[in-house]
């Protein structure tokens, strides 16, 4: 394994993290955090969803285990609010390994929306639920937005030829 520290084992772009538009992180950001609130109460509405059972009775449409995932869904959501807070607003060092934890937690919590709101779609006919899936899907688009922003926009303008295959 001591090759593997050797750069020509490691795919390292020649990246400067000041070259990153802090100012549209930022934006992002903002709107992450405005588009999580609403996203968080339609979650937590659409966990306490009842049905009106054949009988007549009240049953619950998400059982303990779907419950446990949305509010360790809202966790996480919160959890990266503030861990994106830190780092963007420099509470935390700005370096390779932070920014990489950022931006690795925002790709994760992106595929977990993802993931919540197609489950969720499968239940459109309830009310509460059909409230998360349209905010779900602005809450996509914003985690997008902010992990691409986090990334240096996908390293496309501040990167030149990070693999060296166009000399």
């Amino acid at each position: 394994m001591e090759g593997y520290k050797d750069k020509q084992y490691v795919w390292k772009p020649d990246f400067d993290y000041s070259q990153i538009s802090w100012f549209r992180v930022k934006i992002a950001w903002c709107l992450y955090f405005l588009v999580s609130i609403p996203y968080s109460i339609t979650l937590v509405l659409a966990a306490r969803t009842e049905l009106t059972t054949s009988s007549g009775g009240k049953a619950d449409l998400f059982d303990e285990y779907h419950r446990t995932f949305f509010a360790w869904m809202i966790a996480l959501t919160w959890i990266n609010i503030i861990y994106t807070f830190m780092l963007i607003f420099e509470r935390v060092e700005k370096n390779d390994t932070t920014l990489s934890y950022g931006a690795g937690f925002a790709f994760g919590i992106t595929n977990l929306t993802l993931m919540l709101v197609t489950h969720n779609a499968s239940f459109k006919t309830h009310s509460d639920v059909k409230n998360n899936i349209m905010v779900g899907a602005f809450q996509i688009a914003a985690s997008l937005f902010l992990w691409t922003q986090l990334q240096g926009n996908l390293c496309l303008w501040t990167c030149s030829d990070p693999l060296g295959t166009l000399d």
